[in-house]
């Protein structure tokens, strides 16, 4: 039990902590600042359990990449050392520090009229950028075999660089061996159909899962915070609940006839296709069906490479698939700028009550979830397809040399010439091509990601294919049928395809 006056407090390797300003409260536990450290802040429970100290404990010995950390941001509040009393029980752990002044709610942003009283100057881009961003975090959650769970709007913070961090992740979905840590808490609004009204202390989620509240809160980022399953009724009798939508995966947005898009949500085609197929897939189709946070956030990259503003009003970005502003319309239909200039800003400060804040938001930062390391780290993190690009490469210079060589007129002239671009020609291509591969890879998360996928899938052929074979020749010299060479791996695709399967799902390039 914390009494009011918070105890002595030791961290894993003995040191002495001391709390400082309490940073929040909730109904199991409280977050403090550390006195004398800027980087670390700890969060002290009421009561904790034997369960809650184990599933610490694995927490701390498998923490996740932070895919920020590189641009100086916290993205993911991961619980590092366990926090002790002076009667050595566990009573908490410390984490990651960031600057929650700085931050806003997520709700607050996606909001039109929060968002214009405490993000002054922020465009569409903002939350098109932090939607990238948010995705960048699960799929780098999802990669080391956590599931959130519990995905919603009030554990993910922003910052005005449209950086995001998720908080609470004590309550993460962790497994260790054989043994799984639930997530025994969630909101319904953001709860698959599958787990509709179903206890979450008895569930096992799945990544899927986590994929259908990463649709959801996306779809209140890019949709002006209309949830998808919100509609006006049209049938008889009472209007369906957002449960009962969700159960019966009824959206207005996505065929049903029975529901409208409320009056003040913008149309779908907002979107472009490429992300209506996103969302109709995540939020209407199959579970097995749902998009990776990985397919998220490079469909957000490009989209966000497609953004054009508008002639008008400089704070009204849109997609280029578009040929006209559609806040522009919005605001002569409604009477409100969702996104007002600056001018217009400034001409209503007066009418603005004082202790609104306004927060003016710079340009946004460089992408997450980049290539971080040195151009050997790039090969040993990606060898087949460097190997792939080498040889590509190079024999098309060996062809060119061979070419230019054999064109010369004359012997005297062709055979320097051919000799000085077999030694200095050979291996510029490539290495060119090499330097294109590491440049694009530090500054492009979707190029990156794309050549990871590729990485993994041409592991995976490869090991199948050895595997079948291998299995194949032992088989024929078991059965005296033949070698391999003589068709016996013909009666063996269904085990090849399972090997490959299992090989895409379990390989990763190495760290």
């Amino acid at each position: 039990m914390i009494s009011a006056s918070v105890p002595l407090l030791f961290d894993s390797d003995g040191k002495t902590l001391h709390p400082g300003k309490e940073l929040g409260r909730g109904g199991e536990a409280v977050v403090y600042t550390v006195s004398g450290s800027d980087h670390h802040a700890i969060k002290l429970y009421h009561h904790i359990d034997d369960t809650r100290i184990d599933k610490l404990k694995v927490m701390i010995s498998h923490i996740p990449e932070d895919p920020a950390r590189a641009a100086g941001h916290v993205a993911i509040a991961w619980p590092e050392t366990l926090i002790q009393n002076s009667d050595n029980e566990v009573v908490g752990f410390s984490m990651p520090r960031f600057d929650t002044k700085q931050a806003l709610p997520l709700h607050q942003l996606y909001h039109p009229g929060t968002r214009r009283q405490r993000a002054r100057g922020m465009s569409w881009r903002y939350l098109v950028r932090i939607a990238r961003n948010l995705s960048a975090i699960a799929s780098a959650l999802h990669g080391k075999g956590y599931v959130i769970g519990d995905l919603n709007e009030s554990n993910i913070l922003v910052t005005p660089r449209a950086l995001v961090t998720l908080i609470d992740l004590d309550s993460i979905q962790v497994r260790s061996g054989t043994r799984v840590y639930r997530c025994g808490v969630g909101k319904a609004e953001y709860t698959p159909p599958e787990l509709q009204n179903r206890s979450f202390h008895e569930v096992i989620r799945a990544p899927r899962h986590d994929r259908y509240g990463l649709a959801v809160l996306l779809f209140l980022l890019l949709m002006e915070g209309v949830h998808p399953f919100t509609g006006v009724y049209r049938g008889e009798g009472e209007p369906p609940t957002l449960e009962a939508n969700i159960a019966a995966r009824k959206s207005p947005y996505f065929g049903n006839r029975l529901l409208n898009p409320v009056p003040t949500a913008p149309p779908l085609t907002l979107l472009p296709k490429s992300i209506r197929r996103l969302m109709r897939r995540a939020l209407t189709g199959p579970a097995w069906h749902r998009p990776s946070a990985h397919a998220w956030q490079q469909a957000l990259e490009q989209f966000e490479g497609r953004l054009i503003r508008c002639e008008l009003v400089t704070t009204h970005v849109y997609g280029d698939h578009l040929r006209d502003c559609p806040w522009c319309a919005r605001k002569a239909s409604l009477g409100v700028d969702a996104y007002p200039s600056d001018a217009d800003l400034d001409r209503s400060s007066s009418s603005r009550s004082p202790t609104q804040v306004q927060r003016p938001l710079p340009s946004a930062p460089p992408p997450l979830a980049t290539f971080k390391g040195s151009f050997g780290r790039l090969f040993f993190h990606l060898p087949l397809i460097t190997l792939l690009i080498g040889t590509t490469f190079l024999g098309i210079s060996y062809l060119l040399s061979r070419q230019l060589g054999s064109d010369a007129g004359s012997w005297v002239v062709a055979r320097p010439a051919s000799l000085a671009i077999k030694v200095f020609g050979l291996f510029a291509p490539t290495t060119l091509g090499l330097i294109w591969l590491f440049r694009c890879s530090k500054s492009s998360p979707g190029f990156f990601s794309s050549v990871v996928w590729a990485e993994r899938l041409v592991r995976a052929l490869l090991a199948a294919s050895g595997l079948a074979l291998a299995m194949s020749a032992l088989i024929g010299r078991l059965t005296g049928s033949g070698s391999v060479f003589s068709g016996d791996w013909l009666y063996l695709p269904s085990f090849w395809i399972v090997s490959f399967v299992l090989f895409l799902r379990t390989l990763r390039p190495s760290d």
